[in-house]
């Protein structure tokens, strides 16, 4: 196993790939209805496995690139002198440059997380024991007992439930709630803790702060917000009547109108969390839900996920390989390995490829660890 720029791009390349796919089929209810909403949550956790894991492993195979790719690859790699023989590269530039955003942005978190933290702890208890009584008869039926704790805050904000290891339930104290709407919310909050909603999107609040430069892990974390909310109105209301589901949406829409606000969207989940469009799209996905039944496609879901597979495991046997050599020669470099082939490094960082002691053509980086790496003594001669 072993971290590469190309594998970091080819991790790259099709995991934004991936995020396209599942942002192409977010756009529209109907798909949502045809492949299903865990399998769309399914092609994300992949997709956050694999940006988890950007490493070439040893079972990668190379995909060589000679268009374009290999000029960048060389331009990055190419060493400028500074002073005393001393050399820097624009990659150890740009490396340098990703590990400051990296520890800046995980720091920005990290602070931003704590002062949620403080802050929540900070707030008044609700010690009314209607709350309670709804909370022992939802927790009732699951099989592990979380004590979660409410709390009310004095802003106005959507009721939402945080904290990994001691969840907190916090409603707005200046909205009045009436026990059904409550056992609504609660309902809802609830899920997202025992779905492991909340690690999940703390794990990608994570990942946002390594790949810090990459526009499509925001895209990404959008997505999930939303797949997560309409996934937690299907479970929830899953064994409900039809008119129980109707007074569920009307209490959304209902806290949808009060305008209140959602506090750090970045770490929590809120019952009335989203635009006004995501709160419109799941509100007509639950219509559709009571109107129409049997609506997802299994042969289109099985489609979606075997094409998400194929984008994760893609990059985990092949990877991009910047290769300067001509086409011609291709077929004779496929035949290459340590018994009858060895790299001489240049002192631009390229290696030049010899096969039975002859020229072959000049790669930007070691397809190969097996094969040995040579290099030009004193007098010429390679040793």
């Amino acid at each position: 196993m072993n971290f590469t720029f190309s594998s970091l791009f080819t991790t790259t390349f099709y995991s934004s790939l991936l995020i396209i796919l599942i942002y192409f089929m977010l756009k529209k209810e109907s798909r949502i209805h045809l492949v299903g909403v865990r399998t769309l949550i399914l092609c994300i956790l992949l997709s956050l496995i694999k940006l988890i894991f950007p490493f070439e492993f040893f079972c990668s195979r190379n995909i060589n690139l000679t268009f374009i790719y290999p000029k960048i690859y060389q331009f990055i790699k190419h060493p400028i002198m500074l002073f005393y023989d001393k050399t820097i590269s624009p990659l150890d530039i740009l490396c340098f440059v990703w590990g400051v955003g990296i520890i800046f942005f995980l720091t920005k978190f990290a602070v931003a997380y704590i002062r949620m933290t403080l802050y929540i702890k900070n707030l008044k208890p609700i010690k009314e024991q209607k709350l309670y009584s709804i909370l022992d008869h939802i927790v009732g039926k699951k099989k592990k007992h979380i004590p979660f704790r409410f709390v009310s805050s004095e802003a106005r904000v959507s009721p939402f439930v945080f904290g990994i290891f001691r969840p907190y339930i916090v409603l707005p104290k200046t909205f009045d709630i009436d026990s059904q709407n409550l056992y609504f919310i609660i309902s809802h909050e609830i899920a997202h803790y025992y779905n492991g909603d909340l690690m999940l999107k703390f794990v990608l609040s994570l990942l946002r702060a390594v790949y810090w430069w990459n526009p499509f892990i925001k895209l990404l974390q959008n997505q999930l917000i939303r797949l997560l909310e309409i996934n937690i109105d299907k479970t929830v209301t899953r064994d409900w009547s039809d008119s129980q589901k109707l007074d569920y949406l009307s209490c959304l829409v209902e806290l949808a109108k009060e305008n209140l606000t959602v506090s750090r969207k970045d770490e929590i989940l809120s019952f009335q969390s989203g635009s006004p469009l995501m709160i419109s799209q799941r509100v007509k996905i639950m219509m559709e839900d009571i109107d129409v039944h049997n609506k997802s496609s299994l042969s289109k879901s099985a489609a979606l996920l075997l094409l998400s597979m194929l984008l994760f495991f893609i990059p985990v046997f092949t990877t991009f390989e910047a290769w300067d050599t001509d086409p011609e020669i291709k077929q004779e470099v496929s035949a290459v390995n340590s018994k009858n082939a060895f790299f001489i490094i240049n002192e631009n960082g390229t290696y030049d490829l010899y096969l039975d002691n002859n020229y072959v053509g000049t790669a930007t980086e070691i397809f190969d660890s097996t094969i040995p790496i040579k290099e030009w003594n004193t007098k010429n001669e390679i040793q």
